[in-house]
């Protein structure tokens, strides 16, 4: 269980490092939506900005050169234009540079005029960039609130993981608590089973000396033992001949009759 327990805790701090590394991947992704989407709103209000700017700007004189390529005395008006303008008017040249390799519909022949570019701002026209606008910020809020809904479902499973691993840790040492106790108890009742142990080896040693000594006793007194059990019967027939002789003289001494004796019918 202290094993257990040892490996309970490196896990949850393997967890919780994960869980902190992923957060900053998923917060620092959040950052990075936010500030796409404040970079957005802020570039439409430029829009207008440069929307209202154009309009007191004077327009530079039409390029002469051909397929939409400035000569140098244009190409130092726009560098000396206002950065919005520079900005509208190289998209301009890079449209009627486009031209050049776009499908036979859309070139002029020689000698005739390019058709005319695309509107841009500097014309008057709204950039329709902004359809999409919307829908990308839309989009990139849905994202964001997904990753937050990440971030919030990250941190309940963490503080879930937090409180499964301190209900694991307290049984497990609530565990470890009881076999300790268990342990005591068995060292207790082994200190007295020792203890009965002792008493018990002493006892035997007695009990054995006393055996030992009477032992010899018996080994003393078997042979005798064994001449009796053996000449029993014999000893038995001699006792109970030599009882009725003494009966018989002592019956003969009382003045008794039991006929002639053996020496006097001999004589």
């Amino acid at each position: 269980m202290d094993g257990q327990i040892k490996q309970l805790k490196s896990q949850r701090g393997d967890e919780n490092k994960l869980y902190k590394a992923d957060k900053v991947v998923d917060q620092n992704a959040v950052d990075l939506v936010q500030k796409a989407m404040d970079f957005i709103k802020n570039w439409q209000k430029a829009k207008k900005f440069i929307q209202l700017s154009s309009s007191a700007v004077p327009k530079p004189a039409a390029p002469t050169a051909p397929e939409g390529i400035l000569p140098a005395p244009a190409k130092v008006a726009v560098a000396q234009q206002a950065p919005h303008k520079l900005a509208a008017t190289a998209i301009k040249v890079h449209t009627q540079q486009a031209s050049v390799k776009q499908a036979p519909q859309f070139q002029s022949d020689a000698g005739a005029a390019p058709p005319p570019p695309p509107a841009t701002w500097d014309t008057g026209a709204e950039y329709k960039g902004a359809d999409e606008q919307g829908g990308i910020i839309g989009i990139m809020e849905l994202v964001m609130a997904d990753m937050k809904k990440d971030i919030k479902q990250a941190d309940a499973d963490e503080k879930q993981a937090v409180t499964d691993f301190d209900k694991a840790k307290t049984d497990l040492e609530d565990e470890v608590k009881a076999c300790d106790t268990a342990i005591s108890a068995y060292k207790k009742d082994r200190s007295g089973q020792d203890k009965t142990l002792a008493t018990k080896t002493g006892e035997r040693s007695t009990k054995k000396d006393e055996l030992e000594s009477q032992m010899k006793v018996y080994t003393a007194a078997k042979p005798g033992c064994d001449f009796l059990l053996v000449n029993f019967e014999t000893r038995t027939k001699a006792r109970q001949t030599e009882v009725d002789g003494l009966k018989k003289a002592k019956a003969i001494l009382n003045g008794g009759k039991f006929g002639n004796s053996l020496m006097q019918e001999t004589c």
